[in-house]
């Protein structure tokens, strides 16, 4: 009753609604002006100069979270920093507070993965976005597919990234209900 069907033949890239100034900005969750983010430029920099790109970025906190698993929640961006551990999550706003640092638009997204392979599973995960000239591009800094693409189905953008961020999450995926999936 009620249901959506969609066909997801490349991951969306919107040019609208462009970035705004709270993409840029820190926050509770995405709070890229704690010491313990600062200090994350000396690795950054000198591993990719002053000015590194989104693609190193993704790549810096891939390397970064050593302990990769999911005994965290949806950790904020400092917590992160100094745990070096998590999932999909804490690779996302980890990767969105360095992306701000540096100076691009960004956002954290929610969604799911779409795993091609046999058997073919979709399961809840998070990404970065960030502004470019052709739009907003995805980043995933688990780097399962090494790039966001078609596999990546976004259902929401954490708009809310204050202190109660967490709510926002629940809200996102109270009304998602899969009943299949179609690989051609």
């Amino acid at each position: 009753e009620g249901g959506v069907t969609f066909s997801l033949r490349a991951y969306p890239v919107a040019v609208a609604p462009a970035a705004y100034e709270h993409h840029r900005a820190a926050s509770f969750l995405i709070d890229y002006t704690e010491p313990v983010i600062q200090a994350l430029a000396a690795p950054v920099e000198q591993r990719y100069g002053k000015q590194p790109s989104p693609a190193e970025l993704e790549q810096f906190v891939y390397d970064y979270i050593v302990n990769k698993n999911s005994a965290h929640g949806f950790d904020v961006a400092s917590m992160v920093a100094r745990s070096r551990a998590g999932d999909c999550t804490e690779h996302a706003v980890l990767l969105t507070a360095l992306l701000r640092m540096y100076g691009y638009p960004a956002r954290t997204v929610t969604g799911l993965f779409v795993s091609l392979e046999e058997p073919v599973l979709a399961y809840g995960h998070a990404w970065a976005e960030y502004y470019a000239d052709d739009g907003w591009m995805g980043l995933d800094g688990t780097r399962i597919s090494h790039r966001v693409g078609a596999q990546h189905v976004p259902l929401s953008v954490v708009e809310d990234e204050s202190i109660a961020y967490s709510l926002g999450l629940v809200g996102s995926l109270q009304m998602l209900a899969i009943e299949r999936v179609i690989v051609e």
